[in-house]
């Protein structure tokens, strides 16, 4: 069923801010989908979020708003047209993508994929393509506000493709198809439908919103490396460890070794290199962190309920674990235990 509203604008308590941030959010039924009762969904949000303000895209919207005390106007869209027809998809003179530009966001975040047709035997047709959507907003990419977000259901090819794009540009990326747990997947619908069953739930979404805030430099733990942090395991939400490594530094995780990889491996990590030079490990279950050589790293913890925090548990060398967070130098050879915490319920 074609959708009948091709975009939402709305801005969130701009009284309370100093200015105001424009956001443009292009993606699939995971950042919006029309009011559809006869599959079984009767909202008009992400699916599959309890309710709006659950949703990825306004989590998202909230916690920067609050961390850069500016107000969020969002323009909001649904582009699974682009996915299943991408390869006729007019970018030059579509008049929705239009609008979008005239919209003169802030900050765009282009989160799709999980609609895209196999696209193995086309990789550089799709590349070309998707850069050109995303070339669509020089002033956002060059600005460093530009989001490449991979699909929340596991793709490696598109992946691939994504961050190839992302490197090339020079824009944030992220993968969220570590965010992709049974956990994390809306499976209140299974009885319902199973399609909308595979769409994040509460606990996915929040998951996504906090690994992009990352990427925007929100939501890292302060912390000196020794203060203790204690989780509460109410709300039973899985919630990633994160490792970063800086600029121009690698490092290793159990299963995967220096590849740059896209899937959890074994190890329970999924590695990521940034456009700026940075590996970003997401730990969405226990496993070690190695490293091949010395390197600076530094833990955060990604908590997806509210109010209760948390931290990684970490042991270096084996030892004895703390939770805390924190930045590290790792000696070459020198393992550290990462254990994935639980998110507050709030």
């Amino acid at each position: 069923m074609k959708k009948t509203i091709a975009a939402c604008v709305l801005a969130l308590a701009a009284s309370a801010f100093a200015s105001e941030t424009r956001m443009l959010f292009l993606g699939n039924s995971i950042t919006w989908h029309q009011y559809y009762p006869s599959i079984g969904w009767e909202h008009e949000w992400g699916m599959a979020a309890s309710e709006e303000s659950k949703d990825w895209v306004h989590l998202f919207a909230g916690g920067y708003g609050q961390a850069t005390d500016t107000a969020p106007v969002m323009r909001v869209r649904n582009i699974a047209d682009f996915e299943r027809g991408w390869d006729s998809f007019d970018v030059e003179n579509d008049a929705d993508l239009a609008l979008d530009v005239a919209f003169a966001p802030d900050i765009v975040i282009v989160a799709i994929g999980e609609n895209v047709p196999d696209v193995s035997s086309s990789q550089a047709a799709f590349n070309a393509k998707f850069k050109a959507l995303c070339e669509k907003f020089p002033s956002v990419i060059s600005s460093g506000k530009f989001l490449i977000r991979a699909p929340f259901w596991n793709n490696p090819t598109l992946d691939a493709i994504m961050l190839e794009v992302a490197e090339e540009l020079g824009t944030l990326y992220v993968d969220s198809s570590v965010c992709d747990t049974p956990a994390n997947r809306a499976g209140e619908y299974a009885s319902v439908n199973g399609g909308i069953a595979a769409h994040p739930g509460d606990s996915g979404m929040a998951a996504m919103a906090a690994q992009m805030l990352l990427a925007y430099g929100i939501g890292e733990a302060e912390s000196s490396g020794d203060e203790e942090e204690t989780g509460s395991e109410e709300s039973g939400a899985t919630s990633p460890a994160v490792v970063v490594t800086r600029a121009g530094e690698y490092a290793a995780a159990d299963g995967i070794g220096e590849a740059v990889s896209g899937a959890p491996a074994a190890g329970g990590s999924s590695i990521r290199r940034l456009s700026n030079g940075e590996y970003v490990h997401v730990f969405a279950s226990s496993g070690t962190f190695r490293a091949p050589a010395s390197c600076a790293i530094d833990i955060q913890y990604l908590a997806v309920g509210g109010g209760g925090g948390g931290g990684a548990l970490m042991g270096g060398g084996g030892g004895a674990g703390a939770v805390v967070t924190g930045s590290y130098l790792l000696p070459a050879g020198e393992t550290i235990a990462i254990s994935v915490g639980i998110g507050g319920a709030g």
